[in-house]
C-alpha cells in the first residue's frame, strides 16, 4: 500500500498528528469489532514501540483520552528488552509509567523478560498472538494497530540492519540481538516483519536530521532502494511491503532542505 507521509512542524505537532490518528483509528476498529465474539477479541489490538516520540504520546492518550485508552484496547509490545520491568531500559516501564498504570492489568498481553530465556520468551509471545488475534490468510496474526518508530541506523522495532532477525520470514516473534554499538547492548524479543506487514495499520513516528538518509530510503522508488545500499535498511524495505495502510509522521528535522513535495 502506498505511505502516507505527513510533515510536522515540530515534536508537539507530531505528537498531535500522532495522538490524533491513534485515536481515530482506535474509534473506526472498536466500531468494526462489535461484532466479534469475546471480550478480549472484540477490543482493538495496538502493539507499542519503545522511543522517545512514543513517550510522549502514550502520556497524551491518557491525559486526553483516558476512558478510550482504558476500554477498549488490548496492549501489546513490537519489542522489548531482556531487562527486568523495574530497569530504566525497559520498554514495558516506560509504556506502565505513562498509560498502563491506568489500565486495567488483563487489558495488557505483555513479553516476560525475567527468569526466561529470549527464545522462550518469544515462543511463549508468538503462541499468545496466534491464540488472541485474528490471523490472516496467510495464517500470520493481524494488528489492528502497529506503532512503530525508526533508529538513526533504519532500525524499527528490534530489527536492526544485518541480523537474522530483520531477514525472518517464517516466525512472528523472535530473539535477537542488536549489533555492536547500539545501547543498551542486551537481548531482545521483537515482532518480525511479517507481523508488521499483516497489520491493518502502521504508524511509523520519527524525528531527527540524524535519520534524513532513512526517509530517503522509505520514499525512494523500488529501483532506487534495489540499487542503493543504504535503502535497504529494515524500515525501507519492509513498509513498502504492509499490506494495510501506513502513515509515516515525521518532523520538520527529517526533511531536507528543498523536499517541498513532502
Amino acid at each position: 500500500m502506498p505511505i502516507k507521509t505527513v510533515v510536522c512542524e515540530d515534536n508537539a505537532a507530531l505528537i498531535s498528528t500522532a495522538l490524533q490518528s491513534v485515536v481515530a483509528l482506535i474509534d473506526g476498529e472498536q466500531k468494526r469489532n462489535t461484532t466479534t465474539v469475546g471480550e478480549l477479541q472484540s477490543r482493538v489490538s495496538l502493539a507499542l514501540s519503545g522511543g522517545s516520540t512514543p513517550k510522549a504520546l502514550y502520556a497524551a492518550m491518557k491525559a486526553h483520552h483516558l476512558p478510550l485508552a482504558s476500554s477498549a484496547v488490548q496492549y501489546y509490545f513490537g519489542d522489548v528488552r531482556m531487562v527486568p520491568d523495574s530497569s530504566p531500559d525497559s520498554n514495558f516501564l516506560m509504556a506502565f509509567e505513562q498509560l498502563l498504570h491506568a489500565v486495567p492489568t488483563k487489558h495488557v498481553t505483555k513479553i516476560e523478560t525475567v527468569d526466561i530465556s529470549a527464545a522462550d520468551s518469544a515462543a511463549a509471545f508468538e503462541a499468545a498472538l496466534l491464540t488472541q488475534l485474528p490471523l490472516n490468510e496467510s495464517g500470520c496474526p493481524q494488528f489492528d494497530i502497529v506503532l512503530l518508530g525508526v533508529g538513526p541506523d533504519g532500525h524499527t522495532a528490534s530489527l536492526f540492519p544485518g541480523t537474522p532477525a530483520s531477514k525472518e520470514t517464517e516466525r512472528f516473534a523472535v530473539p535477537c540481538m542488536p549489533n555492536e554499538g547500539i545501547t543498551p547492548y542486551v537481548e531482545r524479543v521483537t515482532i518480525t516483519r511479517r507481523v508488521i506487514q499483516a497489520a491493518r495499520h502502521v504508524i511509523v513516528m520519527a524525528a531527527g536530521k540524524d535519520k534524513q538518509w532513512v526517509l530517503d530510503g522509505i520514499l525512494a522508488s523500488d529501483e532506487d532502494v534495489a540499487s542503493t545500499e543504504n535503502f535497504r535498511v529494515p524500515v525501507a524495505r519492509l513498509l513498502r511491503e504492509c499490506t494495510g495502510d501506513v502513515q509515516l509522521l515525521v518532523n520538520r528535522d527529517m526533511v531536507k532542505d528543498g523536499a517541498a513535495s513532502l
